[in-house]
């Protein structure tokens, strides 16, 4: 069998502890004596906390830039209050138009969109088609939804967004129900192949991926991508799940938190195919926002959810390179 030198046409070079250097690269710490590799190592930081606890968030934007909408802040109702984020603090703003928990959200804190919703306190019309648009100071009400959406999710942008799944007018509750936006109207597109609600999404309008959920009161793990037109079957998550944090494209994306059958912190990520455990988050969550907004899988937000009560928490993803000892594994 080819060495390394053999096959890199460099030897392995031995070096006392760990050099400073690039990622893939791989020495012989005689210190540890151990074949080390640098390699991209992720991890979850607390940060300063939301100002309201809150679960089920509509969320639009990055890491650096985010905006969270609604959510359920007591045991009946939704909230109207809005938050921003700039990367360090969470600071209100403008409040909703109409007040709910459990909304899809697309776009970014500048050009957000949160559509869809549940609010107990609106009967008969629990269940909400109501949608509007973030400019970065205030909402503005915009056309409605074709159905009702609850607990689904969305991605993409305020101008080319998509919100699907989730429960939809009356039981039975789960949909595949798709619509897409073009900054002014909702057209029905393809519906999801597995009906399902509390699913996550992430992507774009084009390229979007739809991963776990629930239906019948049990834990999805299917994952289905999307291309502007219908949904196509991937990989399954390894464990099924719902109620999660979501970031990422539909070729690098994470799912974070949970519910699966209990609340957990794993995480997962996605790579166009398969799906692999990640860096868990720091405190078990369900009922973190489903959609994705622009986020990405190396920079990614879990904010808020549930405990054994509503949260107020915050954690940033970020990936840096560290120094891994090589296993026959």
């Amino acid at each position: 069998m080819a060495d390394y030198k053999a096959i890199k046409g460099i030897g392995v070079k031995s070096i006392a502890g760990d050099p400073t250097g690039l990622t893939g690269h791989v020495w012989y710490d005689s210190d540890a004596n151990a074949f080390q590799v640098f390699k991209n190592v992720g991890a979850w930081t607390e940060g300063n906390n939301a100002n309201t606890a809150r679960q089920a968030p509509g969320f639009c934007g990055l890491q650096t830039a985010a905006l969270i909408a609604g959510g359920k802040v007591s045991s009946a109702n939704g909230e109207d209050v809005s938050e921003e984020y700039d990367g360090t603090s969470w600071a209100e703003g403008n409040e909703l138009n109409t007040e709910r928990f459990g909304p899809a959200g697309a776009g970014t804190q500048t050009a957000g969109l949160i559509a869809g919703g549940y609010n107990s306190a609106h009967a008969p019309e629990y269940k909400s088609k109501e949608s509007e648009e973030y400019d970065g100071t205030s909402y503005t009400e915009g056309n409605n939804l074709n159905s009702r959406h609850y607990d689904g999710s969305g991605f993409g942008t305020q101008t080319a967004g998509v919100v699907f799944g989730g429960s939809i007018n009356e039981n039975p509750d789960e949909t595949g129900h798709t619509e897409e936006y073009d900054g002014t109207d909702y057209t029905e597109s393809g519906d999801l192949n597995t009906a399902r609600d509390f699913q996550s999404g992430m992507g774009t309008q084009t390229a979007g991926l739809c991963a776990g959920g629930d239906a019948s009161d049990s834990a999805k793990a299917e994952t289905e991508e999307y291309n502007g037109t219908g949904w196509t079957e991937s990989g399954d998550l390894n464990e099924g799940r719902n109620k999660c944090a979501t970031a990422g494209t539909q070729t690098a994306a994470m799912v974070a938190g949970g519910d699966e059958g209990g609340v957990t912190a794993i995480v997962e990520e996605y790579n166009g195919s398969t799906w692999a455990t990640g860096t868990s988050i720091n405190t078990a969550r369900r009922y973190l926002p489903q959609s994705g907004g622009t986020t990405t899988s190396s920079a990614a937000l879990a904010v808020c959810g549930y405990t054994t009560a509503n949260s107020s928490l915050s954690e940033e993803y970020s990936l840096s390179a560290s120094a891994v000892a090589i296993t026959s594994s």
